[in-house]
């Protein structure tokens, strides 16, 4: 028992020891790092500090449009691409670089054929300069079409906008080829006149009793609203001419007809008879025919709301009693045929306002 006491406390004084001597080991290097901190801390040694801000970097440019899409060699697509490097070019010069970075940009966005065709021109940067103007022109070269302006031009002259088609869709097609052929210096007269030649006929008559401006963006603006009218009509089930007849001619605005929604609403608003809706008074028109007249007096009755057909204002097209005007210059043609089946032919009525008059005081 004895013998274990003494073997613990030397145990114990062995590590007290220990202990101690790292101690010592640790005081000294922290005098020695507290001598090494001193000599740094030191004036002679003290670098000197300046009042005056470090100079900062200017602000990376920023790209401000997306980045080129891809050309791949297609004619028909080059057209569109060519105005995005322009742009491209214009709006973020800053933003892409130099001279050099500026050519490798643009031959980045190229692929497929267009860029096999132009690794040659290329790979001669080092020796002609990295030029991306230079760049450009070589595509240009490669894909440009050096007839397009006269092939606009002569798509101008036999452009149509078809029957169905509503301006506004029709305009930027127009727009698109009037500036392909370089019309933007074009006076405006020659742009209206290009304008007016592409509209279809159901335009062309809704816009005789418009008065259009001389101007070419106040025309089509003008246009444009006629043409959204036309199109709330044919909504609500309104036939126009060029609607009902697959033949254009003059003589279809005799033959105008409301659609039966709305001839329904004006039957019903005025008293009928026992005579298929015409007025008593008109027994001497019926079997008759109307006379044919111009555009501008059939502008005319349509303004100021009376028929069509007779040009009387107590009367409608979906009830006049004479039947449709022929146009004289197709009734020597109608007559003969007449003739030869041995039919008596329809005579032709003139009815005027001083007749109407006269008949409503009666």
């Amino acid at each position: 028992m004895a013998q274990l006491r003494q073997e613990m406390n030397a145990a114990l004084t062995q590590q007290q020891q220990d202990h101690q001597a790292q101690i010592e080991t640790l005081t000294q290097q922290n005098a020695a790092l507290q001598a090494r901190l001193s000599s740094l801390n030191t004036p002679g040694t003290t670098p000197s500090r300046s009042n005056t801000p470090a100079p900062t970097q200017p602000p990376q440019a920023r790209h401000r449009l997306p980045h080129l899409s891809k050309f791949d060699g297609s004619r028909k697509a080059y057209p569109s691409w060519k105005m995005e490097v322009v742009g491209k070019l214009a709006t973020d010069r800053d933003a892409i670089g130099d001279d050099r970075s500026q050519f490798h940009y643009i031959f980045a966005a190229l692929e497929g054929s267009a860029k096999m065709t132009c690794t040659t021109f290329v790979e001669q940067g080092e020796t002609v300069g990295w030029n991306p103007q230079r760049l450009t022109e070589y595509i240009e070269s490669c894909y440009g079409d050096p007839n397009a302006a006269v092939k606009a031009a002569e798509q101008l002259r036999e452009m149509r906008q078809r029957d169905d088609q509503p301006f506004a869709a029709f305009l930027p097609t127009l727009e698109r080829t009037m500036a392909q052929a370089n019309a933007t210096g074009w006076p405006d007269s020659a742009k209206v006149s290009t304008l007016m030649n592409t509209l279809n006929d159901r335009l062309r008559e809704a816009l005789v009793p418009v008065a259009l401006p001389a101007g070419y963006n106040d025309r089509k603006t003008e246009i444009l609203r006629v043409s959204a009218n036309l199109e709330s009509l044919k909504g609500r089930g309104v036939k126009w001419p060029s609607d009902r007849h697959s033949s254009p001619a003059v003589e279809d605005s005799m033959d105008w007809e409301q659609s039966t929604a709305n001839s329904s609403r004006d039957r019903s608003s005025r008293p009928r008879n026992d005579n298929g809706g015409a007025k008593l008074d008109d027994g001497h028109l019926v079997g008759k025919r109307a006379k044919w007249v111009s555009q501008e007096e059939l502008a005319k009755r349509r303004k100021e709301g009376r028929c069509l057909r007779c040009g009387r204002t107590s009367c409608r097209i979906n009830r006049c009693p004479l039947s449709p005007a022929v146009n004289p210059n197709r009734k020597n043609g109608q007559q003969a045929r007449v003739n030869a089946g041995g039919t008596k032919p329809v005579e032709e009525a003139c009815v005027d306002e001083a007749e109407e008059s006269e008949e409503s005081k009666e």
